[in-house]
C-alpha cells in the first residue's frame, strides 16, 4: 500500500516553502507534448517515470509568484538578448540560458547571488578565479565567462580533469558534448596542469591504465598507476601515471573516430544558429515555468521583450510571431525547435 500519508506530508512541505506544480508538464523534465502519468506524486512523462535519475531532482516544480511575467522573467529576457546580439553560439547559449531559467524557478535564491558576487569580482581578478573555480569544481562541465549588464554568461567547458588521492588513486578526464568537442591536445594538457597542481609525477612513458565509459553527458577515462617492476615486499607497489603525451595519443584514438562525432550537441547537420535556439528556449521556460498555455501570451512577450529588440538592432531580418492566434511557419518551427532543443536544455539544468 502506498504511503499516502508521507506523501501528503512531502507535498504540504513543499507547498510551505512556496513551490508549486502544473499538471499540464513533466515536473521533472518540463515536458508538455507527451501523455503524462499522474499516479505518483508530480505528473511525470513515460521517460522520467522509468528513469530513477530524473526521479531524484524535479526541476519544473517552481517558487510561486505573484510578478507580472515581464517582471518575473526579465531576467531570462535580458539573457536572450544579449545572446543574440552577440551571436554566440550553442556551447554559450545552453548554460546561459539554463542558469537564469533556474533563478526563475527558485525565485532568485543562490543562484542570484552568485551572479550578484561575481559581477561584483569582476576588478578583483583573484576573487573572480575563486568563485569561478568553484561552480566549475560543482558543475564540472560549465564556467563563468563574464557577467554583463546583469546576465551571467556562461560556457560549457571541452574537458575537465578529477583527481582522486589516496590509496587507490585515479585521475578521471571527462570529455564534454559540444558543438565542437576538445582536441586530443587540450586533454594532454589540463591533465598535465592538473596532476602539476596537485603534485602527482606522471613519468610513465611505456604502459597504460585507461578505462572508458561513454553516456549521453560525457566521455570519462577513468586513469590508474601502473607498475612494471619487479616487486620485492610486502603490500601492493606504487605504479606511475601515464606521460601526458600517451594520455593524448590514446584520446586522440577516441576522440578522432565515431565517439568524437557523438559528443557533439547534435548528431548531424550544422549548428544551432543563436537566432533559431534562444527563442526556443524562452518559449520553453514562458511555457513550464510560466504556465502559459496558450501561444498568444507567449508570442506576445517574445516579441516585446527579445525579438524587437534584436530587430532594432543588427538582425532585423528577425520574423515577428503571430499575436492574433494564427499560425505561421516561423512560428510552427519555433515550438519544434523547443522539443528539438529540449535534451540539451535538460542535460545543462541538471550540471547546475
Amino acid at each position: 500500500m502506498a504511503d499516502t500519508e508521507g506523501h501528503t506530508g512531502f507535498l504540504d512541505h513543499l507547498a510551505s516553502r512556496g513551490y508549486r506544480w502544473s499538471h499540464e508538464h513533466c515536473a521533472s523534465c518540463g515536458k508538455y507534448w507527451e501523455p503524462l502519468d499522474y499516479r505518483g506524486l508530480f505528473p511525470r512523462c513515460e521517460g522520467c517515470s522509468d528513469d530513477r535519475t530524473h526521479n531524484q531532482r524535479a526541476l519544473f516544480l517552481t517558487k510561486e509568484s505573484k510578478e507580472p511575467p515581464e517582471v518575473r522573467f526579465a531576467g531570462v529576457f535580458g539573457a536572450a538578448r544579449r545572446l543574440i546580439e552577440d551571436s554566440v553560439n550553442e556551447d554559450r547559449v545552453f548554460p546561459t540560458l539554463a542558469y537564469a531559467g533556474l533563478e526563475v524557478r527558485d525565485g532568485g535564491g543562490k543562484r542570484a547571488e552568485l551572479r550578484v558576487s561575481l559581477a561584483e569580482a569582476s576588478g578583483n581578478p583573484e576573487e573572480w578565479e575563486r568563485l569561478t573555480g568553484e561552480l566549475l569544481e560543482k558543475t564540472g562541465r560549465l564556467r563563468p565567462i563574464e557577467v554583463v549588464g546583469g546576465v551571467l554568461v556562461l560556457e560549457r567547458v571541452p574537458v575537465s580533469v578529477k583527481v582522486w588521492e589516496g590509496p587507490k588513486p585515479e585521475v578521471w578526464i571527462e570529455v564534454m558534448p559540444r558543438s565542437k568537442p576538445a582536441f586530443p591536445t587540450e586533454v594532454a594538457a589540463l591533465y598535465e596542469q592538473t596532476m602539476r597542481e596537485h603534485g602527482l609525477p606522471c613519468e610513465e612513458e611505456r604502459a597504460i591504465s585507461l578505462t572508458s565509459y561513454l553516456t549521453e553527458h560525457h566521455l570519462r577515462l577513468i586513469l590508474k598507476p601502473v607498475f612494471l617492476g619487479i616487486h620485492v615486499g610486502n603490500g601492493p607497489p606504487s605504479g606511475r601515471f601515464p606521460i601526458p603525451g600517451l594520455v593524448g595519443d590514446f584520446s586522440r584514438g577516441l576522440l578522432e573516430g565515431g565517439l568524437g562525432e557523438r559528443l557533439r550537441g547534435r548528431k548531424s547537420g550544422r549548428g544551432w544558429k543563436p537566432e533559431t535556439l534562444v527563442p526556443a528556449i524562452v518559449v520553453f521556460f514562458l511555457r513550464t515555468y510560466g504556465g502559459m498555455v496558450g501561444r498568444k501570451e507567449i508570442h506576445k512577450l517574445l516579441n516585446e521583450h527579445v525579438l524587437d529588440p534584436a530587430r532594432g538592432g543588427h538582425l532585423p531580418h528577425l520574423q515577428r510571431l503571430p499575436e492574433e492566434g494564427m499560425s505561421t511557419s516561423a512560428s510552427n518551427q519555433l515550438w519544434k525547435n523547443a522539443e528539438r532543443a529540449h535534451k540539451q536544455l535538460i542535460r545543462t539544468m541538471h550540471s547546475l
